[in-house]
């Protein structure tokens, strides 16, 4: 044995434009220069990683990788969690390769080859929350999902699914995730929900509702940056109604960490939290990981300890 951690890559062939394959190239240039044990299945589509990952846990390796971006990530990540008493010691990480990276900004993780083969070597291993929600499908049907970064509401997911609609979502991050905030803003209508938590109950015509595991979304914006993946709480920042001069004014706020402490916000953390459309024929709708998924009402609840993560 090399005495090196075992590791099962799960790699998506259509990250970074479809670049992912080279980037592999040169990672398993190493991998086997350095005689390092490890296996990699490519998928197809997002319904692959399920079977994908099983069969993964079901080996036992020391790290599974996502080999991909914050998409890819996410997918891995649900299938990690609920496969896990396959193999509770397993550690989950990725090997950057797409456009957000916004899980990754956070922890930090080299984009490198080498620097980031010197992380896995250590394999340094944190705890790390999810969180999970329950909503309706546009088919009226209940749904459950998990996220490791950043839900939103309102308008954040107004603009994922106009972005999904463009067939654009595999090429959205950065400054061009900002310019599609802007470019949806003549097509927005303001739509008032509830918010309920312990302790709490708010209600207005939110422009935005986001809540976080993770403080970053959208290639850095940071909306809840009072978000920690281990404290056991979900972020959540909720902006009042803005009109189109003010949302422009408000998005040097985008980055800076301090989105959540303007006057239109209101912040705070908690296990649970319950958003409902104030009239019930209106349809608000609801967005993961910048993947739309349907609409209100969403149930959110954390996760303790869901994950191990490697990490630096």
């Amino acid at each position: 044995m090399s005495g090196l951690p075992s590791l099962f890559f799960v790699a998506n062939r259509s990250a970074s434009h479809g670049q992912a394959e080279s980037y592999w190239n040169g990672l398993e240039q190493s991998l086997k220069r350095k005689k390092w044990p490890y296996a990699i299945a490519w998928t197809t589509s997002k319904n692959d990683t399920p079977g994908i990952v099983r069969n993964a846990m079901e080996q036992k390796p020391d790290i599974i990788i996502s080999f991909g971006g914050d998409g890819t990530a996410h997918t891995v990540i649900q299938s990690v969690y609920t496969f896990r008493s396959l193999s509770p010691n397993t550690l989950f990480t990725v090997f950057p390769v797409g456009t957000g990276n916004d899980w990754v900004r956070y922890w930090k993780i080299p984009h490198k080859i080498e620097p980031w083969l010197d992380m896995i070597k250590v394999h340094r291993a944190y705890d790390h929350d999810l969180g999970q929600v329950e909503y309706t499908s546009d088919a009226g049907n209940l749904k459950t999902e998990y996220f490791n970064n950043v839900a939103g509401m309102a308008y954040d997911a107004y603009v994922a699914d106009y972005i999904e609609s463009k067939k654009k979502k595999m090429s959205v991050g950065g400054i061009q995730y900002l310019y599609f905030i802007f470019r949806c803003l003549f097509g927005y209508k303001l739509q008032a929900s509830q918010l309920q938590w312990n302790g709490g109950d708010s209600k207005d015509k939110f422009y935005t509702i986001n809540v976080g595991i993770c403080p970053y979304s959208g290639g850095g914006i940071q909306i809840v940056p009072h978000a920690v993946p281990d404290d056991g709480l979900l972020a959540v920042t909720a902006v009042r109604p803005l009109n189109k001069f003010q949302v422009l004014l408000m998005s040097r706020h985008f980055y800076s960490g301090k989105l959540n402490k303007h006057k239109k916000a209101i912040s705070f953390q908690t296990e649970e939290l319950y958003v409902r459309p104030v009239e019930t024929n209106e349809i608000i709708k609801l967005e993961a990981e910048g993947e739309y998924l349907g609409r209100l009402p969403a149930r959110f609840n954390i996760i303790k300890r869901a994950l191990k993560i490697c990490a630096p």
